[in-house]
């Protein structure tokens, strides 16, 4: 027997098809993996040469924003080392226990601050768990 949890009505993730009036809309991933992860991927890819189809990603996708404070932020590196300069002192940093949250270690290693504003985002979109219920070990 197997037992399939799904959050949405249907399985398939973000692979299905749409029908808008008389058009059909085949959906799928938003993005490709790059080399060595999603080599299988570019190889179906380039032969059935749709390799000349795939867009690259602009210099406005190396942007990062986040939502803190009440506004959109631009992440900017110096930006965060002036507001965490606790991060430089991240490679001197003891090993804390194998049962820490995430919380407790990104404080220990990043500062409170960094912690509040960057490190519950970052969980938070990534695995949707709060910092303070994730243990470290086990990301």
């Amino acid at each position: 027997t197997l037992k399939l949890i799904e959050a949405s009505d249907r399985v398939g993730g973000w692979i299905h098809s749409k029908r808008k009036g008389e058009f059909l809309f085949e959906c799928g991933p938003a993005t490709l993996r790059g080399a060595p992860a999603g080599e299988d991927t570019w190889d179906i890819v380039k032969s059935i040469g749709l390799d000349k189809d795939v867009l690259a990603p602009t210099k406005m996708a190396k942007n990062r924003y986040l939502y803190a404070e009440g506004s959109l932020q631009k992440l900017d590196p110096l930006q965060l080392l002036r507001e965490c300069p606790q991060i430089l002192l991240e490679p001197f940093k003891e090993r804390g226990p194998a049962d820490e949250t995430v919380a407790s270690m990104l404080t220990r290693r990043f500062g409170k601050r960094f912690t509040e504003k960057y490190g519950d985002a970052m969980v938070n979109g990534i695995y949707a768990g709060g910092i303070d219920q994730v243990v470290e070990g086990l990301v």
